[in-house]
């Protein structure tokens, strides 16, 4: 992908990673193919990603926005490993932000609240339980709702 974005653009202005996978992880019931599974994909690719683009970026530098979530915040203990991990991509970003500060490149982290996706619905809870785990979110969330994808879009200056 980087190499036919350089082919056909010429350079990488910015990088969005927004890997991410979510497990229920409770402690003493996880397994360790879970762990390798979420690190892989929320941590190990993030970095692969980032360091893979950093020669397409130019000169002048660009911008890398990296996925983090909530989860950081708070314990959550039926998601430790997930909130684990973006805690990782939480540090990357201030890690890489020093790494590239000389070729210009700004790494930020957009860390959104609880945003309803489909991956909210698959972490494989009972109905009840869903309704429970959303009862405790709830009053964390000061815009009194989940977040959408639609909340979450990059605007234009323009406001568009």
């Amino acid at each position: 992908m980087l190499k036919r974005i350089h082919k056909e653009q010429g350079r990488l202005d910015v990088l969005f990673l927004n890997a991410g996978i979510a497990e229920l992880t409770p402690l003493g019931q996880t397994r360790e193919e879970q762990v390798s599974r979420l690190f892989d994909t929320n941590v190990k690719s993030v970095f692969l990603s980032v360091q893979s683009a950093i020669p397409y970026f130019p000169e002048n530098g660009g911008s890398i926005i990296l996925s983090g979530a909530w989860l950081t915040k708070f314990g959550a203990p039926l998601l430790s490993v997930v909130s684990a991990t973006k805690a990782a991509v939480r540090n990357f970003a201030r890690s890489f932000s020093a790494a590239l500060l000389e070729k210009r490149i700004r790494v930020n982290c957009l860390s959104p609240g609880t945003i309803a996706t489909p991956l909210y619905n698959r972490l494989g809870l009972e109905e009840a339980e869903l309704k429970h785990l959303t009862e405790c979110v709830m009053p964390r969330i000061p815009l009194g709702r989940f977040g959408t994808a639609r909340d979450c879009r990059l605007r234009s200056l323009s406001g568009q």
